[in-house]
């Protein structure tokens, strides 16, 4: 299904991300932890926002999107 493909991207990014922003914080960057930080944030905000079209629509009886 192609939202579960687009949400598992989504989550790997806002992992590599993650695992970046540890890797600045680990050296005291502080640009680069606020960097990495706001971009596993957009990356995890970007899934959850796919996960609607996993809900049932209330305009087609209930059946999912």
């Amino acid at each position: 299904m192609p939202v579960f493909n687009a949400i598992a991207d989504a989550a790997a990014t806002a992992e590599a991300y993650s695992r970046t922003a540890r890797e600045f914080a680990d050296l005291g960057d502080v640009r680069g932890v606020l960097y990495a930080v706001r971009c596993a944030s957009a990356a995890i905000l970007s899934a959850a926002d796919l996960t609607g079209e996993l809900r049932p629509s209330r305009q087609n009886g209930g059946q999912q999107a």
